[in-house]
């Protein structure tokens, strides 16, 4: 697994960034138990200095998730210009959050623990709902995947742990692998790995 796990959405950012970051703090506040904070941080987003490809923020804060059991998360943002990507003709902006892994994995069974799972569907899908673009749960091995599959046309599309999409049938024209299962939600396709989780993560309510 390797030290930490995310959550990946790639936003397509032709203009100013300037919604977006706030549609993101506005996000994390739903997630996290400390707005303030997050008001804070996303006021010292450096508007006037985001070009070419960059990682925000540059200390990497910790927020505590709300729910038990608690789960600290890392804000992430990085910039991806189009040049270089043969696939893609818009700069686009990635949002996310890291996980520790060892809060979130379970070395001994090789999966997500049971008890967080439903709170990672969570977040997950509020990235969905919150922008509108596929959104993936990834580890150190396998980040950024499915992105090159969407902006680059190499690798595969299904490289991700857990995953959520809109319905534009990008997903749908793909049959997942076998470890995969891929199921119609009420308002969103989902996957996720089998060998990752016990069970769909979107199975019970979040506690």
């Amino acid at each position: 697994m390797g030290e930490h796990c995310q959550i990946e959405c790639y936003v397509e950012c032709p203009g100013p960034v300037t919604a977006l970051v706030s549609a993101y703090g506005q996000l994390l506040s739903q997630l996290t138990t400390d707005p303030l904070g997050v008001e804070e941080l996303v006021a010292r987003f450096p508007h006037n200095r985001v070009e070419g490809r960059f990682t925000w923020p540059a200390h990497r804060p910790t927020l505590n998730m709300r729910g038990n059991p608690s789960l600290r998360v890392e804000p992430l943002v990085l910039g991806w210009p189009c040049a270089g990507l043969s696939r893609v003709w818009q700069p686009h902006m990635e949002v996310g959050l890291l996980f520790e892994a060892e809060r979130v994995w379970d070395d001994e069974r090789g999966c997500y623990l049971p008890e967080v799972a439903e709170r990672l569907w969570h977040a997950t899908s509020a990235f969905l709902y919150a922008f509108g673009r596929p959104v993936y749960l990834t580890n150190e091995w396998n980040e950024g995947e499915s992105w090159a599959w969407h902006s680059e046309g190499r690798g595969t599309l299904f490289a991700f742990d857990l995953g959520c999409f809109p319905r534009d049938g990008v997903h749908e024209r793909y049959a997942p692998p076998f470890d995969y299962h891929m199921e119609r939600l009420p308002d969103m396709d989902a996957a996720y790995r089998r060998s990752c989780f016990l069970r769909p993560p979107w199975a019970e309510p979040v506690r």
